[in-house]
C-alpha cells in the first residue's frame, strides 16, 4: 500500500503487516474512512484489515472460511459498518455467501442474501441503508440488485445492466446512479435504479473498471476503462472525453478517486504502475 501526504507528488509504502507471520503482499481494495482518514480498511486475501492509525499497525479478521474479500465500502454515517464482496469459488473451495456485512468493525460478520457474486457496492449518501451490488461473475441471470433495508433483502430491476463491475450515486444528486460493465460501458439511472439506459457516447469498448461522481457538480461523472485510459463526462453520461494526459493508455487501471479535501486531484492507480494524479481544476 502507499501513501501521499502532498496531493500524490511523493508516495511512501506502508507494509501491511499483520503479525509477525503474515505481511500481506496484494491488497485487492482498499477503504478510508470519510470522517476519519487515519482509519483505513483493506482487503486481504479471505478477509479485513483494519487500521486506526493510517497503516502503522494492524489488525486482521476472516469474513468467511475459504473466502476471497474484492470489494469493500464503509458506511459514512457508521464507519464500523463494512460490506465485502466474494467471488463464488477460489482454491477450489465452494462459498455459502457472496456477500457480507460488518456492524463492529469487522469482529462478526453477516451474509448478505445475494444470489451471484459480487464485483462492486455503492451506498446512498444520504441514506445509508439504500444499497447497490453489481457482479459479473454468470453469464445468466440479474447483475445488478438494490437494498433499500440495509442488505436485509435485494431486488433486481428488470432493465438493470448486466456483467456490472462497478457503480457510482453522485454525492449532490443522489437519485442518479452510474453503473459500468464489462462489455457494454455505462448505464445511468435517473430514478435511484429503477429504470437504467446506456450513457457511454464517446467511450471505447472495455471494460469500465472504475467510476467516480463529482461532489460538487451533479452532471460530471469520471469513467476509467481498463487498458483505454480515463474519461470525464459533464452532462450526465452523454457524452464522454478523455483525460489522457501522461497516463499511459495501455496500463491496467484499477480504480479512481478524487481527493477529499476541495475534489480538484483526480487519482489513478495501476497494476503494476502505481498511481498518477491529475489536477482537473482548470481543465
Amino acid at each position: 500500500m502507499l501513501r501521499s501526504r502532498n496531493a500524490g507528488r511523493r508516495w511512501q509504502s506502508i507494509p501491511v503487516v499483520i503479525d509477525p507471520f503474515f505481511t500481506a503482499d496484494w491488497i485487492e481494495a482498499l477503504a478510508i474512512n470519510p470522517g476519519d482518514p487515519l482509519d483505513l480498511y483493506a482487503a486481504v486475501g479471505s478477509g479485513i484489515a483494519h487500521s486506526s492509525d493510517g497503516g502503522r499497525s494492524w489488525s486482521f479478521s476472516d469474513a468467511e472460511e475459504c473466502s476471497f474479500v474484492n470489494s469493500i465500502t464503509v458506511d459514512p454515517s457508521s464507519p464500523s459498518r463494512y460490506a465485502g464482496g466474494t467471488p463464488v469459488e477460489i482454491h477450489g473451495c465452494s462459498l455459502h455467501c457472496n456477500a457480507f456485512v460488518s456492524r463492529d468493525g469487522g469482529r462478526n460478520w453477516d451474509c448478505l442474501p445475494l444470489d451471484e457474486a459480487i464485483d462492486t457496492e455503492a451506498l446512498d449518501p444520504v441514506k445509508s441503508s439504500t444499497i447497490y451490488a453489481g457482479g459479473a461473475h454468470f453469464a445468466d441471470g440479474a447483475h445488478l440488485w438494490k437494498s433499500i433495508d440495509g442488505g436485509r433483502s435485494f431486488v433486481s430491476p428488470a432493465s438493470a445492466p448486466s456483467h456490472v463491475v462497478s457503480l457510482a450515486v453522485s454525492p449532490v444528486a443522489r437519485r442518479i446512479v452510474y453503473a459500468g460493465t464489462q462489455e457494454s460501458g455505462v448505464f445511468r439511472s435517473a430514478d435511484a435504479g429503477r429504470h437504467w439506459s446506456p450513457a457511454s457516447s464517446g467511450l471505447p469498448p472495455g471494460a469500465v473498471g472504475s467510476l467516480v461522481a463529482d461532489p460538487l457538480e451533479p452532471a460530471t461523472v469520471y469513467a476509467g476503462i481498463r487498458q483505454k485510459g480515463v474519461f470525464r463526462s459533464r452532462d450526465g453520461g452523454a457524452t464522454w472525453q478523455p483525460l489522457g494526459e501522461g497516463l499511459p493508455v495501455q496500463l491496467f487501471l484499477g480504480t479512481l478517486s478524487l481527493a477529499s479535501g476541495d475534489h480538484r486531484t483526480l487519482y489513478a492507480g495501476t497494476a503494476g504502475a502505481g498511481a498518477f494524479a491529475l489536477a482537473i481544476f482548470d481543465l
